[in-house]
């Protein structure tokens, strides 16, 4: 958005000086400080600013398909091995992991355009991904 509505071009290194180090999961950061660091960067740009607020709403989400077939089917996925590696399952994660492979870029793209079937557009993990749900239904 800056460089496309303000021509302003920022290295996203720049504002992350001062917030680098040992970071991982748990760390607390702070976002007011890197606004403000951010902020210091594009002070000459004239009609942007960061601003915080807090913004309240009431969302029905009770209404969509997905929130129905969750509630639908939380025990099936309470014992799913993904869901408890989201969890924090120190046990499933390495399961997870376990002869999983780094994929090779040269394999992105390579489906033919006329061999996709989605229904929407995909980029080369999302087609990853469907190929690999439909090798496992396939095996």
């Amino acid at each position: 958005m800056l460089q496309d509505q303000f021509k302003l071009t920022l290295q996203p290194e720049e504002p992350l000086q001062d917030f680098a180090g040992d970071v991982d999961e748990g760390t607390v950061c702070d976002v007011k400080g890197l606004c403000r660091e951010i902020q210091g960067h594009i002070t000459e740009t004239a009609g942007f600013k960061i601003a915080f607020k807090t913004i309240l709403g009431n969302f029905a989400f009770q209404k969509l398909a997905m929130v129905k077939d969750m509630q639908e089917r939380a025990s099936d996925l309470a014992m799913h091995s993904v869901i408890a590696a989201i969890a924090g399952d120190g046990e499933a994660k390495t399961g997870m992991n376990t002869g999983q492979t780094d994929p090779d870029p040269k394999e992105f793209d390579s489906i033919p355009p006329e061999n996709e079937f989605a229904v929407l557009n995909t980029d080369s993990s999302q087609q990853s991904a469907i190929a690999s749900v439909l090798a496992a239904r396939a095996e």
